[in-house]
């Protein structure tokens, strides 16, 4: 097949071979070439052979280590890894993010919006005095589940954990409000607008607009 100029079958066929057996290091050096002449081709198939190639190679070389060939080969095959490296566009889908009463609630997200209540009633009530019996032994109820808690675990993380909840795969943020805020990872290291350097072109100061997601 390799004569034949029939390269997908090479791999097709390589394939089947190594099902059968793991440790055939001809499968693995023939399916390799078939890779790298597929690289050669330079066609829309050719994305990532290169690398299969490189890995083929590889195994091949870990159950016979001197084979002469397959190193030769896997000197070629490294300088196409590093010539046909592509960064394939990828899709991006719009969609408004869910409401809360309309996602799914793990048990995780549940916890979350647990221990951000009980904090929440906890500033509460700092800031009032409740004399009342009853405030009092709701706050001594709130103050022993946040035991330790602003060191072990960030309010804003939780709202975090919470927003991103409804939508687990998302990888970007974006809102057309002029009063829209990133969504903070963390309490700590926050910047302000003040922060912000003015635009470089029009000196007018900058509006948040977006913000990548940790992936």
């Amino acid at each position: 097949y390799l004569k034949a100029n029939k390269f997908e079958r090479v791999v097709l066929e390589c394939s089947k071979a190594l099902s059968a057996d793991k440790t055939n290091v001809k499968a693995w050096y023939r399916r390799a070439k078939g890779w790298t002449a597929i690289v050669k081709r330079q066609n829309a198939s050719s994305y990532g052979a290169a690398q299969k190639a490189r890995d083929d190679l590889t195994s091949a070389l870990r159950i016979e280590g001197d084979n002469s060939a397959a190193k030769s080969l896997l000197k070629g095959v490294k300088d196409l890894c590093k010539a046909n490296v592509k960064i394939v566009a990828q899709e991006i889908v719009i969609e408004e993010e869910p409401y809360e009463d309309e996602t799914f609630e793990t048990q995780e997200l549940k916890d979350a919006k647990r221990l951000l209540a009980a904090y929440r009633a906890k500033e509460a009530s700092e800031k009032e005095e409740e004399t009342k019996e009853s405030a009092l032994e709701k706050k001594k109820e709130v103050d022993d589940e946040l035991a330790g808690m602003k060191e072990k675990v960030d309010p804003q993380y939780l709202r975090f954990k919470l927003r991103t909840g409804r939508m687990k795969n998302q990888c970007l943020r974006y809102c057309f409000s002029n009063e829209v805020q990133p969504l903070w990872l963390t309490t700590a290291n926050q910047i302000t607008l003040a922060d912000v350097p003015a635009c470089s072109c029009c000196n007018q100061p900058r509006h948040f607009e977006f913000q990548v997601m940790p992936q």
